[in-house]
Protein backbone atom coordinates (compact mmCIF):
# COMPACT_ATOMS: atom_id res chain seq x y z
CA UNK A 1 0.00 0.00 0.00
CA UNK A 2 1.36 3.41 -0.94
CA UNK A 3 1.79 6.03 1.76
CA UNK A 4 1.04 9.74 1.62
CA UNK A 5 1.62 12.62 3.99
CA UNK A 6 -1.34 14.88 4.63
CA UNK A 7 -0.16 18.39 4.02
CA UNK A 8 2.86 19.94 5.69
CA UNK A 9 1.75 19.29 9.26
CA UNK A 10 -0.39 16.15 9.01
CA UNK A 11 0.27 12.45 9.56
CA UNK A 12 1.50 9.92 7.02
CA UNK A 13 -1.35 7.63 5.97
CA UNK A 14 -2.12 4.85 3.52
CA UNK A 15 -3.26 6.08 0.11
CA UNK A 16 -6.61 4.40 0.73
CA UNK A 17 -8.48 4.84 3.97
CA UNK A 18 -11.49 3.07 5.44
CA UNK A 19 -14.54 5.13 6.35
CA UNK A 20 -16.26 3.28 9.17
CA UNK A 21 -19.54 5.22 9.32
CA UNK A 22 -21.61 2.62 7.46
CA UNK A 23 -20.81 -0.07 10.00
CA UNK A 24 -23.12 1.49 12.56
CA UNK A 25 -24.78 4.54 11.03
CA UNK A 26 -26.45 5.81 7.90
CA UNK A 27 -27.05 2.61 5.94
CA UNK A 28 -29.83 0.87 7.79
CA UNK A 29 -29.38 -1.38 10.85
CA UNK A 30 -25.87 -1.62 12.27
CA UNK A 31 -23.82 -4.59 11.16
CA UNK A 32 -22.88 -7.21 13.79
CA UNK A 33 -19.91 -6.01 15.82
CA UNK A 34 -17.86 -9.12 15.04
CA UNK A 35 -18.33 -8.61 11.29
CA UNK A 36 -17.31 -4.96 11.48
CA UNK A 37 -14.25 -5.72 13.59
CA UNK A 38 -13.22 -8.43 11.13
CA UNK A 39 -13.54 -5.96 8.28
CA UNK A 40 -11.37 -3.38 10.06
CA UNK A 41 -8.79 -6.06 10.86
CA UNK A 42 -8.76 -7.24 7.25
CA UNK A 43 -8.32 -3.69 5.98
CA UNK A 44 -5.30 -3.32 8.27
CA UNK A 45 -3.86 -6.62 7.02
CA UNK A 46 -4.17 -5.33 3.45
CA UNK A 47 -2.19 -2.21 4.30
CA UNK A 48 -4.86 0.33 5.26
CA UNK A 49 -3.64 2.51 8.13
CA UNK A 50 -6.12 5.40 7.87
CA UNK A 51 -9.51 4.99 9.58
CA UNK A 52 -12.28 7.57 9.72
CA UNK A 53 -15.15 7.92 12.19
CA UNK A 54 -17.12 10.67 14.02
CA UNK A 55 -18.85 11.19 17.33
CA UNK A 56 -22.26 11.64 15.66
CA UNK A 57 -22.07 8.25 13.89
CA UNK A 58 -24.38 6.09 15.94
CA UNK A 59 -24.19 8.45 17.78
CA UNK A 60 -20.99 7.53 19.63
CA UNK A 61 -21.18 3.78 18.90
CA UNK A 62 -19.01 3.99 15.79
CA UNK A 63 -16.13 5.56 17.71
CA UNK A 64 -16.46 2.83 20.34
CA UNK A 65 -16.31 0.16 17.62
CA UNK A 66 -13.27 1.70 15.93
CA UNK A 67 -11.45 2.16 19.23
CA UNK A 68 -12.04 -1.45 20.22
CA UNK A 69 -11.02 -2.84 16.83
CA UNK A 70 -7.83 -0.77 16.52
CA UNK A 71 -6.64 -0.96 20.13
CA UNK A 72 -4.16 -3.82 19.42
CA UNK A 73 -2.50 -1.80 16.63
CA UNK A 74 -3.13 1.74 17.89
CA UNK A 75 0.44 2.96 17.40
CA UNK A 76 0.51 1.72 13.80
CA UNK A 77 -2.63 3.43 12.50
CA UNK A 78 -4.03 6.93 12.03
CA UNK A 79 -7.49 7.63 13.42
CA UNK A 80 -9.55 10.57 12.21
CA UNK A 81 -12.71 11.62 13.98
CA UNK A 82 -14.94 14.69 13.91
CA UNK A 83 -16.77 17.18 16.10
CA UNK A 84 -19.30 19.92 15.51
CA UNK A 85 -22.52 17.91 15.16
CA UNK A 86 -24.46 17.19 18.33
CA UNK A 87 -27.46 14.89 18.65
CA UNK A 88 -30.42 16.28 20.62
CA UNK A 89 -33.58 14.17 20.86
CA UNK A 90 -32.50 12.22 17.79
CA UNK A 91 -31.94 15.37 15.71
CA UNK A 92 -28.57 16.54 14.42
CA UNK A 93 -27.60 20.07 15.42
CA UNK A 94 -24.54 22.09 14.43
CA UNK A 95 -22.61 23.24 17.48
CA UNK A 96 -18.97 24.30 17.18
CA UNK A 97 -18.65 26.39 20.30
CA UNK A 98 -15.19 26.01 21.89
CA UNK A 99 -16.51 24.48 25.13
CA UNK A 100 -18.56 21.94 23.16
CA UNK A 101 -15.52 21.01 21.07
CA UNK A 102 -13.51 20.42 24.24
CA UNK A 103 -16.22 18.13 25.63
CA UNK A 104 -16.32 16.30 22.32
CA UNK A 105 -12.56 15.73 22.37
CA UNK A 106 -12.67 14.20 25.84
CA UNK A 107 -15.55 11.93 24.86
CA UNK A 108 -13.85 10.81 21.65
CA UNK A 109 -10.58 10.06 23.46
CA UNK A 110 -12.44 7.86 25.91
CA UNK A 111 -14.47 5.98 23.29
CA UNK A 112 -11.47 5.49 21.01
CA UNK A 113 -9.39 4.20 23.95
CA UNK A 114 -6.48 6.46 23.09
CA UNK A 115 -4.56 9.42 24.48
CA UNK A 116 -4.52 11.43 21.24
CA UNK A 117 -6.51 11.91 18.06
CA UNK A 118 -4.33 11.85 14.95
CA UNK A 119 -6.63 14.00 12.79
CA UNK A 120 -9.55 15.99 14.20
CA UNK A 121 -12.09 17.49 11.81
CA UNK A 122 -14.76 20.10 12.28
CA UNK A 123 -17.53 17.96 10.78
CA UNK A 124 -19.55 20.89 9.43
CA UNK A 125 -19.04 24.63 9.61
CA UNK A 126 -21.34 26.19 12.21
CA UNK A 127 -22.59 29.53 10.83
CA UNK A 128 -23.17 30.79 14.38
CA UNK A 129 -19.53 30.34 15.42
CA UNK A 130 -16.69 32.14 13.59
CA UNK A 131 -14.27 29.58 12.19
CA UNK A 132 -11.43 31.61 13.76
CA UNK A 133 -12.73 30.61 17.20
CA UNK A 134 -12.67 26.96 16.16
CA UNK A 135 -9.11 27.37 14.86
CA UNK A 136 -8.03 28.88 18.19
CA UNK A 137 -9.40 26.01 20.27
CA UNK A 138 -7.78 23.56 17.84
CA UNK A 139 -4.47 25.36 18.39
CA UNK A 140 -4.84 24.85 22.13
CA UNK A 141 -5.69 21.16 21.69
CA UNK A 142 -2.64 20.74 19.48
CA UNK A 143 -0.45 22.34 22.14
CA UNK A 144 -1.93 20.02 24.77
CA UNK A 145 -1.21 16.96 22.62
CA UNK A 146 -4.84 15.83 22.57
CA UNK A 147 -4.94 16.14 18.79
CA UNK A 148 -2.01 15.91 16.38
CA UNK A 149 -3.56 17.63 13.35
CA UNK A 150 -6.85 19.21 12.40
CA UNK A 151 -8.98 19.75 9.34
CA UNK A 152 -12.30 20.93 7.97
CA UNK A 153 -15.07 18.90 6.37
CA UNK A 154 -17.24 20.31 3.58
CA UNK A 155 -15.90 23.86 3.89
CA UNK A 156 -15.65 26.55 1.23
CA UNK A 157 -12.53 28.42 0.06
CA UNK A 158 -13.14 31.54 2.15
CA UNK A 159 -13.70 29.52 5.32
CA UNK A 160 -10.58 27.47 4.62
CA UNK A 161 -8.49 30.62 4.20
CA UNK A 162 -9.81 32.17 7.42
CA UNK A 163 -9.09 29.03 9.43
CA UNK A 164 -5.67 28.56 7.84
CA UNK A 165 -4.65 32.08 8.83
CA UNK A 166 -5.12 31.21 12.52
CA UNK A 167 -4.00 27.56 12.80
CA UNK A 168 -2.49 25.59 9.88
CA UNK A 169 -4.81 22.92 8.49
CA UNK A 170 -3.63 19.43 7.60
CA UNK A 171 -6.60 18.25 5.57
CA UNK A 172 -9.91 19.11 3.98
CA UNK A 173 -12.51 16.38 3.63
CA UNK A 174 -15.06 16.76 0.84
CA UNK A 175 -17.45 14.45 -0.94
CA UNK A 176 -15.86 13.52 -4.25
CA UNK A 177 -18.05 11.21 -6.29
CA UNK A 178 -20.17 10.96 -9.40
CA UNK A 179 -23.22 11.77 -7.25
CA UNK A 180 -21.96 15.11 -6.00
CA UNK A 181 -20.48 18.36 -7.27
CA UNK A 182 -16.75 18.33 -7.95
CA UNK A 183 -15.04 20.16 -5.05
CA UNK A 184 -11.59 20.00 -6.61
CA UNK A 185 -11.77 23.31 -8.43
CA UNK A 186 -13.00 25.31 -5.46
CA UNK A 187 -10.69 23.79 -2.85
CA UNK A 188 -7.37 22.92 -4.53
CA UNK A 189 -6.26 26.54 -4.82
CA UNK A 190 -6.75 26.95 -1.07
CA UNK A 191 -5.03 23.72 -0.10
CA UNK A 192 -1.80 23.24 -2.02
CA UNK A 193 -0.18 26.66 -1.58
CA UNK A 194 -0.81 26.59 2.15
CA UNK A 195 0.47 23.11 2.96
CA UNK A 196 -2.84 21.29 3.40
CA UNK A 197 -4.18 18.28 1.55
CA UNK A 198 -7.47 16.81 0.40
CA UNK A 199 -9.15 13.69 1.80
CA UNK A 200 -11.95 12.85 -0.66
CA UNK A 201 -14.83 10.81 0.73
CA UNK A 202 -17.83 8.88 -0.66
CA UNK A 203 -15.81 7.84 -3.72
CA UNK A 204 -18.28 5.06 -4.57
CA UNK A 205 -21.25 7.45 -4.31
CA UNK A 206 -22.27 5.92 -0.96
CA UNK A 207 -21.87 2.41 -2.44
CA UNK A 208 -24.19 3.34 -5.30
CA UNK A 209 -22.85 0.56 -7.52
CA UNK A 210 -22.18 -2.19 -5.00
CA UNK A 211 -23.52 -4.06 -2.01
CA UNK A 212 -27.07 -5.06 -1.20
CA UNK A 213 -30.01 -2.71 -1.51
CA UNK A 214 -31.76 -1.81 1.73
CA UNK A 215 -35.50 -1.38 1.16
CA UNK A 216 -36.95 1.71 2.78
CA UNK A 217 -40.58 2.49 3.67
CA UNK A 218 -42.47 3.51 0.51
CA UNK A 219 -42.98 7.22 -0.07
CA UNK A 220 -46.45 8.49 0.64
CA UNK A 221 -48.42 9.93 -2.24
CA UNK A 222 -47.87 13.54 -1.19
CA UNK A 223 -46.27 16.56 -2.74
CA UNK A 224 -43.05 15.85 -0.87
CA UNK A 225 -43.14 12.24 -2.06
CA UNK A 226 -43.56 13.37 -5.66
CA UNK A 227 -40.62 15.73 -5.26
CA UNK A 228 -38.48 12.89 -3.90
CA UNK A 229 -39.37 10.69 -6.86
CA UNK A 230 -38.57 13.49 -9.30
CA UNK A 231 -35.25 14.15 -7.55
CA UNK A 232 -34.39 10.45 -7.64
CA UNK A 233 -35.04 10.31 -11.39
CA UNK A 234 -32.92 13.42 -11.93
CA UNK A 235 -30.01 12.02 -9.91
CA UNK A 236 -30.18 8.71 -11.77
CA UNK A 237 -30.14 10.45 -15.16
CA UNK A 238 -27.19 12.67 -14.27
CA UNK A 239 -25.21 9.87 -12.62
CA UNK A 240 -25.71 7.27 -15.33
CA UNK A 241 -24.79 9.78 -18.06
CA UNK A 242 -21.60 10.84 -16.22
CA UNK A 243 -20.61 7.22 -15.64
CA UNK A 244 -21.23 6.32 -19.28
CA UNK A 245 -19.16 9.25 -20.53
CA UNK A 246 -16.28 8.41 -18.21
CA UNK A 247 -16.26 4.80 -19.48
CA UNK A 248 -17.02 5.71 -23.11
CA UNK A 249 -20.21 3.68 -23.03
CA UNK A 250 -23.37 4.21 -25.09
CA UNK A 251 -25.84 6.78 -23.66
CA UNK A 252 -27.78 5.28 -20.74
CA UNK A 253 -31.35 4.17 -21.04
CA UNK A 254 -34.02 6.51 -19.78
CA UNK A 255 -35.44 3.66 -17.76
CA UNK A 256 -33.71 2.93 -14.49
CA UNK A 257 -32.82 -0.68 -13.69
CA UNK A 258 -35.56 -2.45 -11.79
CA UNK A 259 -33.60 -2.77 -8.57
CA UNK A 260 -32.92 0.99 -8.54
CA UNK A 261 -36.38 2.07 -9.61
CA UNK A 262 -37.50 2.81 -6.07
CA UNK A 263 -36.17 6.18 -4.86
CA UNK A 264 -36.10 4.76 -1.34
CA UNK A 265 -33.38 2.25 -2.19
CA UNK A 266 -29.99 2.74 -0.54
CA UNK A 267 -26.77 0.79 -0.96
CA UNK A 268 -24.87 -0.66 1.94
CA UNK A 269 -21.10 -0.60 2.09
CA UNK A 270 -19.27 -3.78 1.20
CA UNK A 271 -19.43 -6.36 4.00
CA UNK A 272 -16.52 -8.39 5.29
CA UNK A 273 -17.28 -11.52 3.22
CA UNK A 274 -17.44 -9.55 -0.04
CA UNK A 275 -14.34 -7.61 1.02
CA UNK A 276 -12.48 -10.91 1.53
CA UNK A 277 -13.59 -12.21 -1.85
CA UNK A 278 -12.39 -9.09 -3.63
CA UNK A 279 -9.13 -9.09 -1.71
CA UNK A 280 -8.54 -12.71 -2.77
CA UNK A 281 -9.21 -11.84 -6.39
CA UNK A 282 -6.67 -9.02 -6.23
CA UNK A 283 -4.08 -11.40 -4.81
Amino acid sequence: MQKRKLGACGPTVSALGLGCMGMSHGYGPAAPEAESMNLIALAYELGVTFFDTAECYGPYTNETLVGKALKPVRDKVVIATKCGIQIENGVQKLDARPDVIRRSVEGSLKRLQTDRIDLYYLHRVDPKVPVEEVALVMRDLLAEGKILAWGLSEAGPKTIARAQAVTPLAALQSEYSMMGANPKRRSSRCLKPKGSDSCPSVLSARAFSQGKSIPQPPLRQTTSGARCRALSAKIWKRTSRSFALSRRLPPPSRRRPRRLRSPGCLRRKTGSSRFRARAASIG
